[in-house]
């Protein structure tokens, strides 16, 4: 018997067909081995089985909520899924929910990094998708002062005022006739935002290039709530599926008009030496939210340095971009 299992194996690894498949099975029992060894001194939460590659993204569904809730009535209030790759920990709980928002606030409070995100926001440094950390805490402090102050509220009672008899004005001309109550709403918080910003020149001839941000903010939002691979699985692979499904490009075009709205609005207002009537809000306050440079002048000459500076760097890079959105450059 020792003699047949000698021949059998030899003949066996005399085949190289053979010799191929026995390596990639031993190669795929030491990973797994591995991982299982990896996750054995881990207290994770329970959670369904998962399915290879997918994991339990197969069992999320059309609607997703609903699936969850159907998990956690036999996983418990606290439950492990394997989106793809990766590891997601579900609450779905009030208990739990205070443990983790409340407790545990400082191990939770940093968003997963989306690479679709990371990409509009120039490198996550977006205030609403920082890491928590030293950089956050700037940006926050930075906010209070300049934008949430009582003194800075209290100066944009104009813009507010404004925006809000605009639209009294604009709905009574509509009086009989059925009316669109979100767009008039969302076209409401723009302008409020938008005069903070860059002042009374915004929603004027003067600067057109707020018509063309409204769309371009929209599509931002419906290609991050789109399903991303890079999301589930932020290899390669989940990359290739991106660039297949037009996702990537996409998400590429709509950070090219970002960039080239901040830029221009930014070099517009600047040029117009533009400093906002609101207080001490420029017009490079907004491009802040999204990552851009703040600049926040204190007194006229610094004001005049800064804006002479800053309009000459924008003016070269500008001169450098492609043919791209010229309909938004002055």
């Amino acid at each position: 018997r020792k003699s047949m299992a000698i021949s059998l194996s030899s003949e066996l690894l005399s085949q190289p067909q053979q010799w191929q498949l026995l390596l990639l099975l031993a190669l795929v029992s030491l990973v797994l081995l591995m991982r299982r060894l990896s996750n054995k001194g881990l207290k994770l939460p329970p959670g369904p089985a998962r399915a290879p590659i997918l994991g339990n993204l197969h069992q999320l569904g059309q609607l997703p909520h609903r699936s969850l809730r159907d998990l956690a009535r036999q996983h418990g209030p606290v439950m492990q899924l394997q989106l793809g790759t990766v590891r997601t920990v579900v609450v779905s709980s009030a208990e739990a929910a205070r443990e983790v928002m409340k407790t545990h606030d400082k191990d939770c409070c940093t968003r997963p990094v989306s690479p679709g995100m990371k990409r509009l926001s120039y490198g996550l440094k977006n205030v609403g998708f920082a890491p928590y950390g030293t950089y956050w805490h700037v940006m926050r402090k930075f906010f209070v002062v300049e934008l949430f102050g009582v003194r800075h509220v209290e100066a944009a009672w104009h813009a507010r005022q404004h925006q809000v008899e605009k639209l009294m004005s604009t709905l009574s001309g509509l009086a009989g006739e059925p009316v669109a109550l979100k767009e008039h709403i969302l076209s409401l918080a723009d302008g409020i935002i938008g005069m903070l910003g860059f002042g009374d020149m915004y929603n004027s001839d003067k600067f057109p290039h707020h018509k063309n941000l409204e769309h371009v903010l929209e599509e931002a939002i419906h290609v991050q709530a789109s399903f991303s691979a890079e999301d589930y699985f932020p290899n390669i692979v989940g990359r290739l599926v991106d660039q297949i499904t037009g996702l990537a490009s996409r998400r590429e075009r709509i950070f090219k008009q970002l960039d080239t709205f901040f830029e221009v609005s930014s070099l517009s207002s600047i040029l117009t030496l533009s400093v906002s009537n609101l207080g001490t809000v420029t017009s490079l306050t907004v491009s802040s939210i999204y990552g851009r440079t703040t600049v926040a002048p204190s007194t006229s000459q610094e004001t005049m340095s800064r804006a002479t500076y800053l309009a000459r760097s924008l003016v070269a890079r500008t001169r450098r971009r492609r043919r791209f959105y010229g309909q938004w450059r002055s």
